[in-house]
């Protein structure tokens, strides 16, 4: 491993970890967490899957969807359900129930595929879609964030509605830095970069906070930009944020934004350069494009460009690699 690997890999090495756990006796909270546990696996299983293009992709993605949610559902039916609380009782019965429908949904996807009928492979990923949305509405109330599953299918296939779908990604730059934190606490520079306080800038749009990273980790990152050329050469800010659901550090993300504007292609070379050989995949998480890949410690990785700021993402595993990006951009005043 080259020294900017090592030095990107220490990044990760303090309290991110995967979010659920803990909890006390057999009480509302600690069931809604054993859900969670069960449920994060689940959503990173159908992170996995990728979006669908062809009819034949739909068809297998829903058939693998179908298994993952129906043995998960087994899973949860396992469970004591508290009954202290008939509000709980009863969205928890409805959750389990809309989750089961939700496999029936995805065997008809998988039949509609297989019959090479477009029209009817949408009205049926529809039907799945808004008791996605219905399910996903219950966990929120239960407090189980990690039963929200993202949209399977997006837009794979639209014979039925091609109407644009109006955006609702927030601006393409984040607010000036400097000026932002400048009656907040005066920056401290180091170089040609000033580290900032990002966490203040952010207002959670959810169930999750953010608190400024450890000073060490800055200055960690500041060695990584240190190592590579196209960021070494541009003066600006760097912040980062530690981002918290439920007390636990589920991801981080750190940012830079030049003084001026991004030199070409800064986030492509950046990722090359700390990714060390490991092979990266296109990907885009809440607008921002980017790539991800794996450690060889098994650590998920991204970095992407919004605007003319650069972002670096570590999570213990693709779900929540993309909510800490996602939750960061939702949060951006």
């Amino acid at each position: 491993m080259n020294r900017i690997a090592l030095i990107a890999t220490s990044v990760l090495l303090v309290a991110v970890t995967a979010c659920g756990g803990g909890g006390g006796g057999a009480n509302t909270e600690q069931f809604s967490t054993d859900l969670d546990d069960i449920c994060n696996p689940i959503r990173k299983d159908l992170a996995d899957l990728g979006v669908p293009v062809a009819l034949a992709e739909i068809g297998t993605t829903a058939t693998k969807a179908s298994r993952l949610i129906e043995e998960g559902v087994a899973e949860m039916r396992k469970l004591t359900i508290p009954t202290s609380n008939k509000t709980f009782l009863n969205d928890t019965n409805d959750l389990l129930d809309t989750f089961s429908s939700e496999v029936d949904a995805l065997d008809d996807i998988a039949s509609a595929a297989a019959s090479a009928d477009d029209f009817l492979t949408q009205e049926k990923i529809a039907k799945f879609e808004k008791l996605t949305d219905q399910a996903n509405e219950i966990a929120s109330d239960l407090g189980t964030r990690r039963c929200e599953f993202d949209a399977l299918f997006g837009s794979a296939l639209s014979p039925v509605d091609t109407t644009p779908i109006e955006s609702t990604l927030p601006p393409e730059t984040l607010p000036p830095v400097v000026d932002t934190v400048a009656t907040v606490a005066p920056p401290v520079a180091t170089d040609n970069k000033v580290i900032e306080d990002l966490a203040v800038q952010l207002v959670p749009a959810g169930a999750y906070t953010f608190v400024n990273s450890e000073d060490s980790l800055l200055q960690t990152f500041r060695d990584v930009l240190a190592t590579t050329p196209i960021m070494a050469a541009q003066p600006g800010t760097i912040g980062a944020v530690d981002i918290i659901f439920d007390g636990v550090t589920f991801a981080r993300v750190f940012a830079f934004a030049p003084t001026g504007t991004l030199t070409p292609d800064s986030a492509p070379q950046f990722a090359t350069a700390i990714a060390a050989g490991q092979p990266t995949t296109l990907a885009s998480f809440g607008g921002v494009d980017g790539v991800r890949w794996t450690t060889i410690d098994a650590t998920e990785m991204f970095v992407g460009s919004l605007g003319d700021v650069v972002l670096w993402s570590v999570a213990t595993n693709v779900v929540d690699l993309e909510a800490g990006v996602v939750d960061l951009i939702d949060s951006i005043v």
